[in-house]
C-alpha cells in the first residue's frame, strides 16, 4: 500500500555537500540505510517526499512507503545532534490510522534549533516488537 502527502517546496540547499555530510554522519553513527531504489526486506521501500535530502527546521515532512508484506506499516522518524536523539515520532501509514502522517521536524523540548541528521524506518509491529523493513537517511537544516 502506498501513501503520499505533498506540500509546497522551499529553496534547495547545496545537494552535493548535504549528500556527503549525510553519508559521513550516517557511517559514523553506524546506521546503514536501505536504499529506497534498491528496497529493503520483503521488497519494502521508504522515501522522503519533496525535501530530499533535507528538510528545513520546523517544516513538515512526509514519506512515501511501500511495504507489501505489512498489513499496517508504521514509520518511525528520529533525528540526532552530536549523537544525542533530539526528535522521535511514529505514524501509521495505513487506512484507518487517525492521526495523519505528517512529521513536524522541530522544535522539540530537546531541539530548539540547529541542523540534525535523521533516519526514517518503515516496518510493522508483531507481538509488541517493531520489525524494520527499510530505512532512509535525511537531514534537517536550520535555515534561520
Amino acid at each position: 500500500m502506498t501513501h503520499t502527502v505533498r506540500r509546497a517546496r522551499r529553496r534547495p540547499a547545496t545537494l552535493l555537500f548535504l549528500v556527503a555530510l549525510i553519508a559521513t554522519l550516517v557511517a559514523a553513527a553506524g546506521v546503514v540505510p536501505a536504499s529506497a531504489a534498491k528496497g529493503g526486506k520483503a521488497g519494502a521501500t521508504i522515501a522522503i517526499d519533496d525535501w530530499n535530502p533535507h528538510v528545513p527546521f520546523g517544516e513538515h515532512a512526509t514519506f512515501t512507503v511501500d511495504a507489501p508484506k505489512a498489513d499496517q506499516p508504521w514509520v518511525n522518524a528520529r533525528c540526532y545532534q552530536g549523537g544525542e536523539m533530539v526528535y522521535g515520532q511514529w505514524h501509521g501509514m495505513f487506512d484507518g490510522y487517525r492521526f495523519g502522517n505528517v512529521f513536524t521536524m522541530g522544535p522539540t523540548p530537546s531541539w530548539s534549533g540547529g541542523d540534525a541528521e535523521c533516519v526514517a524506518e518503515v516496518g510493522y509491529f508483531r507481538k509488541g516488537n517493531f520489525h524494520s523493513l527499510a530505512s532512509t537517511a535525511f537531514s534537517v537544516v536550520d535555515e534561520g
